[in-house]
């Protein structure tokens, strides 16, 4: 399964939302491989939720194959063996989403059950609801993980998917999530510490979500040293070093996106010495793209935002309208009725460049 599509976890929602609006009988259940920590199971569980259906997580390794074909017992009055319903499965007529989780983890009497689920989504007698779609969550089959190949019969059956963090998207959902700022301020100035799969105690998406917890719930009184044990405990060494690297600094960094958009005016100085810095600017530049969607669209924060738009090189001027919501461009545009028009012109610019 080398030479399959990459999705990012925007896109990966997207995907199993465009599958639940399919007909029931016509869809395909979907797999995604990707590192630990990575927000696969959290991504299917945003887009069943949105898209009002029941969410059914199943972690295949903790399972025994009884489990999916249920228990045996003799039925004198017909003179057969009936298997009761697993608990596992949902309901008749729900709206579900059957995830199975860590398939590639699960014994081999186990993944064998699971065959005739994901070709005619029951097992024997025992039917999923016809309004169910399953996903496969897998970590690669690499040295890292303790993982199986699944077999040539299994993956056939599946639309396979490579799942990538997103830099930008976590930023996005960790603005959303009002995940602790020193977590947000570290991703957004070492976009490379955000996920680092590996054997030893690494970052992933997860795990910063998991610091953000801790500096949130840790009293300000709190011995930096413990604090720095933890952080290391959750991410590593490398990225706890990164970390009190930025914290020494008092966690300085260019203009923010909130600073912007709460006062352009008095940062716009400091946004014009940055235009020199390529990466400083790409720094506010994609701040505000992430904070966006989270922030409360007032009129001064819509003018902050056009004044700040208007300021910058046409490179970072397609990025922003490229990247901004479309309800917050209108909200834009009729701030400024000129910016409609200064809109059209950057997009003509960027067809140019297709």
């Amino acid at each position: 399964m080398k030479v399959i599509q990459t999705v990012t976890p925007a896109q990966a929602k997207k995907l199993v939302i465009l599958q639940l609006a399919q007909n029931p009988s016509t869809r395909l259940p979907v797999g995604f491989i990707g590192h630990r920590g990575d927000g696969k199971t959290q991504v299917v569980a945003q887009a069943a939720k949105e898209a009002g259906y029941n969410y059914y997580p199943l972690y295949t390794a903790q399972n025994d194959a009884v489990d999916f074909t249920g228990n045996p017992h003799y039925d004198p009055q017909t003179n057969t063996t009936i298997y009761g319903r697993p608990v596992i499965f949902p309901a008749e007529n729900e709206k579900a989403v059957l995830v199975l989780e860590e398939l590639n983890r699960a014994p081999s009497e186990v993944r064998q059950a699971c065959m005739q689920l994901l070709t005619d989504r029951k097992i024997g007698t025992h039917k999923l609801p016809e309004d169910t779609l399953i996903v496969v969550c897998i970590n690669p089959p690499n040295d890292i993980y303790d993982v199986a190949e699944l077999d040539s019969a299994m993956t056939n059956r599946i639309a396979w998917m490579n799942f990538t963090t997103d830099v930008d998207e976590f930023l996005a959902y960790a603005y959303g999530a009002k995940m602790h700022e020193h977590v947000i301020k570290m991703i957004g100035t070492n976009r490379d510490m955000l996920s680092v799969p590996s054997v030893e105690v690494s970052p992933s998406p997860r795990t910063w979500e998991m610091v953000s917890n801790v500096l949130k719930g840790t009293p300000e009184n709190t011995e930096q040293e413990l604090i720095d044990a933890m952080i290391s405990g959750l991410v590593g060494s490398v990225a706890a070093t990164a970390y009190r690297r930025l914290a020494n600094n008092g966690f300085r960094t260019p203009v923010t996106g909130k600073e912007v958009l709460e006062d352009y005016k008095s940062v716009r100085s400091k946004v014009e010495a940055q235009k020199e810095k390529n990466s400083d600017m790409w720094y506010t530049v994609r701040d505000i793209v992430a904070i966006i969607e989270t922030e409360s669209k007032t009129k001064p924060k819509i003018q902050n935002l056009v004044s700040f738009v208007r300021d910058l090189k046409p490179e970072w001027q397609q990025y922003i309208i490229t990247k901004t919501p479309q309800p917050v461009l209108t909200k834009m545009c009729q701030e400024d009725k000129e910016f409609a028009l200064f809109i059209s012109e950057i997009k003509a610019e960027i067809m140019k460049l297709k």
